[in-house]
């Protein structure tokens, strides 16, 4: 079936998606290989769904020299040895393999592993004298083109082999050791297997008696079986311990009487922390970790419930109220989205902010004269943000990506920074684009682009560039992207012939494959469009909330909503 074949001993490495004993993954279960041949340049890499006949091949102009192919978080991925970096191997409607981030020691060794919907890249240490040391574990920032360190795994483990490696949580199997590596090595009697303990460096050898004749075979699987997991029980809490002051009260209590507070009004999270100050500071070192997650609020401007440019009203669709807080901005301001509890607002004076509008802290970001192209403040025409600039170990990933304009440019162009920048970086492409709906999702931003009919990702890593990744299903009409549970969702709605609203459909983003499949039930998820700022909340969380639904808003001449926001307390 292929041509260029000639041996069945030349596949260099393969994987697959998905388990296709699952009756819900056949349709998505793929299976690839990067293949070759004597008289081929390089690798090719071929890919076919289980049950197909013949194998596709992804056309591609560059020699590679592909190893290691691991499946992550909906993609391919390989090492390839030729550009000494990363690919990503994409079979949607834009095929094509592409290098995503550098290889830290070209020519090491390495391995790659998925891990929770990360991918990690796992490099051996070795002496002058080729005696292994230990490891190195580096994790994917795909949206950066980077590497970053990881220095603990946690209560996972990692199980390493030259064909097959993979992540486990070490207290699901009794007698693993977490935060190890497993790995095979050979020596002069065989294969062998050692543990590396990441937390003291240190590295144990099993017994002789599992000692094989070396083998390329060698490698690590798990039996496709279904395991229970038992949740951990909580700790009993000491009755002596019971303190009578409201300060004193242990943080046991404390977070069961936060579990308690009543998630769909944010004033309730205000009186909470009003108490005392062990209170207040339960909220501070915990977030919303572990707390009932916040209902999202309606946030409505202009001729709504108030008038008073130094207050912002917010409706709570469950409790039927509304709440007026004091901003932290009173010049004239615009918001342009938000994200994990922070609106996105400029003023009048090229300034951009992130403004929480429960705590009123504001974050300064560059201004937009950094940018020689820009001559107003009203040209963001949509604005993302990725992670929650108030939690400490997001500074350095949380990124602010913006859709800017202004008269003389044809088109929009894509800005973005980190929190603490002090100017503007700009994504150089050279595509006329019209891009709205910027979303985050799965540690890369994504966009509807007009121009070209089609959600675009937008890369500013080491490989930076604006990218299609899938058409729009149904051109020219109204869409909403949201991220759900690392899923990018395309919500379109549908209207008749005098253009009243008849309902929704939802399809989500099959991106190895380029396109959308319908999505039939949100399950225990609700989604809430608006739009410049939509989310998917899970409705349990919520009492009085309607699960499966979507929540969205319309438009009146007299009342002006601007958009959901889910409030990060």
């Amino acid at each position: 079936m292929l041509p260029f074949i000639s041996s069945c001993d030349l596949i260099w490495s393969t994987t697959i998606s998905l388990d296709p004993s699952v009756e819900n993954n056949v349709d998505d279960c793929f299976v690839m290989a990067s293949v070759g041949s004597y008289h081929l340049d390089g690798h090719q890499v071929i890919y076919c769904k289980v049950g197909d006949r013949e194998w596709s091949v992804i056309e591609d102009g560059e020699e590679r020299d592909l190893v290691d192919l691991t499946y992550c978080d909906g993609l391919f991925y390989g090492n390839d040895g030729a550009c000494e970096a990363i690919v990503e191997c994409n079979i949607g409607s834009f095929p094509g393999v592409r290098a995503v981030a550098s290889l830290p020691i070209p020519r090491s060794y390495e391995d790659l592993v998925e891990s929770c919907g990360e991918l990690l890249l796992v490099l051996q240490r070795f002496n002058t004298s080729d005696q292994l040391l230990g490891f190195e574990i580096l994790r994917l920032r795909k949206n950066m083109g980077k590497w970053l360190k990881v220095k603990s795994l946690g209560d996972r483990s990692l199980f390493l082999s030259h064909k097959s490696s993979l992540s486990v949580l070490a207290s699901d199997y009794p007698g693993l050791k977490r935060n190890c590596i497993y790995f095979i090595t050979y020596t002069d009697d065989g294969l062998c297997c050692g543990v590396f303990n990441i937390g003291d460096g240190s590295i144990k050898y099993l017994s002789t008696d599992v000692k094989c004749s070396s083998s390329i075979d060698d490698l690590w699987i798990i039996p496709s079986v279904i395991l229970s997991q038992s949740k951990p029980c909580h700790p009993p809490l000491d009755p002596s311990s019971m303190m009578v002051k409201w300060s004193a009260l242990p943080e046991e209590m404390l977070d069961v009487i936060a579990s308690r507070v009543h998630s769909n009004c944010v004033v309730d999270y205000v009186r909470f922390g009003a108490v005392c100050k062990p209170w207040r500071s339960l909220f501070v070192r915990k977030k919303t970790t572990d707390l009932p997650p916040p209902m999202p609020l309606l946030m409505v401007s202009g001729g709504g419930f108030s008038t008073d440019r130094k207050s912002r009203s917010f409706y709570d669709i469950v409790g039927d109220n509304v709440n007026h807080l004091e901003r932290s901005l009173l010049n004239p301001s615009r918001c342009h989205g938000c994200g994990h509890g922070w609106l996105i607002v400029s003023d009048n004076y090229n300034g951009v902010y992130l403004e929480n509008p429960i705590t009123r802290k504001k974050i300064s970001l560059p201004a937009l004269t950094t940018l020689p192209f820009m001559t107003s403040c009203d040209l963001i025409w949509s604005a993302a943000i990725s992670l929650d600039p108030s939690v400490n170990n997001n500074v350095d990933d949380c990124f602010f990506m913006a859709s800017v304009g202004a008269y003389q440019l044809d088109g929009h162009q894509v800005i973005y920074c980190t929190v603490g920048n002090r100017e503007w970086n700009v994504i150089e492409d050279d595509e006329e684009r019209d891009l709205v709906n910027l979303t985050y999702c799965g540690g890369l931003f994504y966009a509807n682009d007009g121009a070209c009919e089609a959600i675009v990702e937008c890369n500013f890593g080491s490989f930076p560039g604006i990218r299609p990744v899938a058409s729009l299903p149904t051109p020219r009409s109204y869409e909403d992207l949201v991220d759900s549970c690392g899923e990018l969702l395309l919500v379109r709605r549908r209207f008749d012939s005098t253009d009243q609203l008849l309902g929704f459909e939802i399809s989500r983003l099959r991106k190895n494959m380029g396109k959308w499949l319908k999505v039939k039930s949100l399950g225990d998820r609700s989604l809430f469009l608006s739009h410049k700022s939509s989310l998917s909340i899970l409705a349990s969380d919520h009492p009085g909330l309607k699960q499966n639904c979507i929540y969205f808003i319309t438009y009146s001449p007299t009342l002006m909503m601007d958009f959901v926001v889910a409030f990060s307390t």
